[in-house]
């Protein structure tokens, strides 16, 4: 329904549309950046799609297939190579040989466990300007109160690190707001709200609440809990764990 805000975000951005914003999010943060905040390895890193995708990681990142999305971790600072829009041109080789044509979003990694990353929906381009999620002005139109949403979250398990708690590997999914709810038939929805309302969850997870579009949590320890319960019900909202790995410091070996 909606290209992705970046290629990092790309499975936030499908479940807060495609899943019928059954995630959670807020209209403040619920963590503040800290020094003792566990952390990615600085470098390049791939995230996998799909546990079957296959590709070359010493090629050229725009020989990548799209199920290997590259995205460059510096100071706590997230890159990623800008997307082209449909029908447009391919994004220019060089584009991804170059740090400074990225984009770049600065989140939060909370301790936990899951650990818990909370995204903000701006996104800074390479010239300083800031876009919203997503940066299709059609799809924000088409969900009328989606550009309010300030912060969303993604769970996150280490599956390798190093020593100093370093994180090289890592499995990720939404913090969504319960299960799925009943599939309904296509002809009974009928204005976008309905639509929204047969794919948002009938049972909310302990410590949410469910509003126009998504839910919010009452507290951290309810945030924590449904990022937790939702890694079982990440697939059948449409949205399973991806796995995300450091390949090496730099863009090119």
């Amino acid at each position: 329904m909606i290209r992705s805000m970046s290629r990092l975000l790309a499975v936030v951005t499908a479940a807060l549309l495609l899943a019928g914003c059954n995630v959670v999010t807020s209209e403040k943060p619920w963590f503040t950046a800290s020094a003792a905040d566990p952390h990615l390895a600085p470098g390049l890193w791939v995230m996998l799609q799909s546990s079957e995708c296959a590709f070359d990681g010493a090629a050229a990142l725009d020989k990548w297939p799209d199920c290997a999305k590259p995205f460059f971790v510096r100071d706590g600072e997230i890159l990623s190579p800008p997307d082209s829009k449909s029908g447009d041109p391919p994004v220019p080789p060089e584009v991804f040989a170059d740090l400074g044509k990225w984009k770049s979003t600065v989140p939060v990694l909370a301790a936990g466990d899951p650990m818990i990353w909370q995204m903000h929906p701006d996104v800074v381009a390479a010239d300083g300007t800031g876009h919203p999620l997503p940066p299709d002005e059609d799809a924000i139109s088409s969900f009328p109160g989606m550009a309010g949403l300030a912060y969303f979250y993604i769970a996150l398990r280490p599956v390798a690190r190093d020593l100093d708690g370093t994180l090289r590997g890592v499995r990720l999914w939404p913090v969504f707001c319960g299960p799925p709810p009943p599939r309904a038939k296509a002809s009974a929805a009928g204005s976008i709200q309905d639509m929204v309302a047969q794919l948002v969850t009938h049972q909310p997870f302990p410590g949410l609440a469910l509003g126009k579009f998504g839910c919010t949590a009452a507290s951290v320890t309810a945030l924590h809990g449904a990022a937790s319960l939702s890694e079982g019900v990440a697939a059948a909202n449409g949205m399973p764990p991806v796995a995300g790995h450091w390949l090496r410091a730099g863009l090119a070996r």
